[in-house]
């Protein structure tokens, strides 16, 4: 595969940056783009070796896989804002490819409910498989209208100068914190008894880190009128978003280098001068912009003799980390076509109890994963069978509780013994059972696979709990008025999913939300201004 940036060891850096990005998940690549794209001259700095963070892939053994990125919604239509903030960091250089029809199969032990893409396609396919729940779909799509709604003030205030946001706050957030303090199950259990259709409804909530009786409603509501209209994929997979943006970024004159950890904001009086390398080089710049989570920020780079440290990590005990999933990623040694794959993902639970099954597993780890979660890339990708002709992939995540993986927290990689491996290959085993379910033609074809656990994020991710997303999308969360783009030190800014809510969408906006506060203007309006390419 190709890769982007410059390792650092080959990098030519600038004394002195207007900005500096600290990690290239989608939030840093979109705030990055946007400086760059307004004259500042940036340097986005990534500690692992492949620009991306979560959105990167990576190839072994002849295949190649995605990390985080499956599925995109809202790219119907090219004046969506969606489609719009993507052509705009990208300078309208990526390619989205419709996912099949039926774009998710939720499945409620061995009970399937196909969903598919299309107006009014959600609320029809509830209502065909609930007769006797009309009336309570028909106030649920009030209800997730409403709260969608009310989302666009409460993100903008994060947007604002602290002091003004302060003032703003409780007029431009009161309306959607009605939606985010409520859990979806106290919203969706006031309209139906019906526990199937609940769970049905929050069949896919791996995509928003947690379930019903602990997410709030606000977070659902956002998700699900994502996808409500449609479901993408990028051609080429989710390498080519970095393959997109990051070109944005060098044509005006910004770097981008990996194998670049960060050991520190530097700051004096204050104020964020710029930061300190791993290898112990000094780069200075005018703000200082962290996409490498609040934990990290907070936690681990800001200097141990800052007064204002206390104070910002007594605020990371209000917020706790989304959930943790062991993955699986399979090459098959014949194309997705001749095995008869489908694009569309699968989302499988041991029993309707979504929260049940969260607490059954985290008590026994030999007890069913909470969910299962496959999907096909190489059977979306136009792009795939001119890349790897005769070969498929599959990616699969199963949630898991990162106390059954502690104990080889902080351990090197490829040195953590034979307990664990012996590990890897229980869950790879336990996978693959699930996985026949599904797909029980592949079994003669696989050719290679591997296994990773939340100590592989861990380590190659920084996740300090293994986390595959950023903070939990709990009613605590959005209670948090913090996690916003600017911090309590000048010139030090925040971006990505922690300052919005996870997934690879909320990262983009918070990248530009975060470039509308260091540059003092409403990039977010101008972008929704711009005329369809």
């Amino acid at each position: 595969m190709t890769y982007v940036g410059t390792h650092l060891k080959s990098a030519r850096l600038q004394e002195h940056y207007d900005a500096i990005v600290i990690g290239s998940g989608m939030g840093g690549l979109s705030v990055a783009s946007v400086l760059s794209q307004k004259g500042r001259r940036v340097l986005l700095l990534e500690q692992h070796n492949v620009i991306g963070g979560c959105t990167h892939a990576y190839a072994r053994k002849g295949y190649e896989w995605n990390i985080g990125l499956h599925y995109i919604g809202d790219l119907h239509s090219p004046v969506t804002m969606t489609s719009k903030l993507f052509d705009y960091v990208s300078d309208s250089s990526l390619q989205w490819e419709p996912m099949p029809e039926v774009y998710n199969r939720i499945f409620i032990g061995d009970r399937e409910y196909p969903f598919s893409q299309g107006e009014g396609a959600y609320a029809r396919e509830l209502k065909q498989w609930f007769p006797e729940e009309h009336q309570a779909i028909d106030r649920y799509m009030e209800l997730l209208a409403a709260a969608v709604a009310s989302s666009r003030n409460f993100f903008a205030e994060k947007a604002m100068p602290r002091e003004l946001g302060r003032q703003n706050y409780q007029a431009l957030s009161g309306e959607f914190l009605k939606f985010s303090e409520r859990t979806t199950y106290d919203v969706l259990s006031e309209l139906t008894d019906n526990q199937e259709l609940i769970a049905v409804i929050c069949g896919n909530y791996g995509d928003y880190s947690l379930p019903p009786k602990r997410s709030a409603f606000a977070m659902h509501a956002m998700l699900v009128r994502h996808y409500y209209r449609s479901a993408y994929y990028p051609t080429g997979g989710a390498a080519s978003l970095a393959k997109a943006i990051v070109p944005v970024i060098e044509a005006k004159g910004g770097d981008v280098v990996y194998g670049a950890a960060v050991s520190q904001v530097l700051v004096e009086s204050d104020c964020a001068r710029g930061v300190r390398l791993s290898s112990g080089e000094k780069v200075m710049a005018t703000c200082v912009i962290s996409n490498a989570g609040v934990q990290n920020t907070f936690g681990d780079l800001l200097p141990d003799d800052l007064p204002v440290k206390t104070q910002c990590e007594q605020q990371l005990q209000q917020v706790n980390d989304a959930y943790c999933a062991v993955g699986l990623n399979i090459g098959l040694k014949a194309d997705a076509a001749s095995l008869g794959l489908s694009g569309g993902n699968i989302w499988a639970h041991p029993g309707a109890d979504l929260d049940g099954n969260i607490e059954a597993h985290k008590n026994d780890f030999e007890a069913p994963f909470p969910w299962s979660f496959i999907t096909f890339p190489s059977a979306k990708d136009s792009s795939w069978p001119e890349r790897f002709p005769g070969k498929a992939t599959i990616e699969m995540f199963a949630a898991t509780d990162f106390a059954h993986f502690e104990s080889w927290a902080n351990t090197p990689w490829q040195k953590r013994g034979q307990a664990y491996e012996s590990l890897k290959a229980d869950i790879a085993k336990r996978m693959f059972a699930e996985l026949y379910k599904y797909a029980p033609q592949i079994e003669p074809y696989v050719d290679y696979f591997e296994v990773s656990t939340p100590v592989s994020y861990q380590h190659f991710l920084r996740r300090k709990s293994g986390n595959f997303m950023g903070i939990e999308a709990s009613p605590q969360r959005f209670q948090q008025q913090w996690l916003r783009a600017d911090t309590p030190i000048e010139n030090l800014f925040l971006t990505g999913q922690d300052i919005t809510t996870d997934g690879v969408i909320s990262a983009l906006m918070a990248g530009v939300m975060t470039a509308s506060r260091v540059l003092g203007e409403n990039v977010m309006a101008e972008v929704a201004r711009r005329q369809s390419d």
